[in-house]
């Protein structure tokens, strides 16, 4: 199995459990209250979504309750999907600008040449 199979493959169990953890958060609750939230926010970290992405998310179901978009446990899945896929799907200025020659941090580029080499900064090396 190759490294993007291996990638592919433990990004769509993290998904599966993702997915399975909000499910178990939605049928436990009868009404969104703080508990929910405080639950569905340790979900995500748990799961890890990331300290900023949860962050963006509670802010967003937190705003989605109070303009009526969500009104029970049940609306949270859809509403959490599309939330993260505008997040994954986001162009965001600062986030455009980070593999800029410019930029002052390093950084390596990988590149995928014919089945088995990798371009590493210029040095081809063999994955084999």
């Amino acid at each position: 199995m190759g490294f993007f199979e291996k990638l592919k493959d433990s990004l769509s169990k993290t998904r599966e459990s993702l997915t399975a953890k909000i499910e178990k958060l939605i049928i436990s609750y009868s009404d969104i209250d703080e508990k929910c939230l405080e639950d569905l926010e340790e979900t995500l970290i748990l799961s890890d979504v990331g300290m900023a992405t949860t962050d963006k998310l509670m802010a967003a179901v937190r705003k989605g309750i109070r303009k009526g978009l969500i009104k029970s446990p049940e609306d949270l899945k859809p509403f959490l999907q599309n939330e993260i896929s505008n997040i994954l799907t986001q162009s965001d200025v600062e986030n455009e600008n980070e593999l800029t020659p410019d930029n002052t941090k390093p950084f390596v580029i990988l590149r995928r040449q014919d089945y088995d080499d990798w371009k590493i900064g210029g040095l081809l090396s063999r994955t084999r």
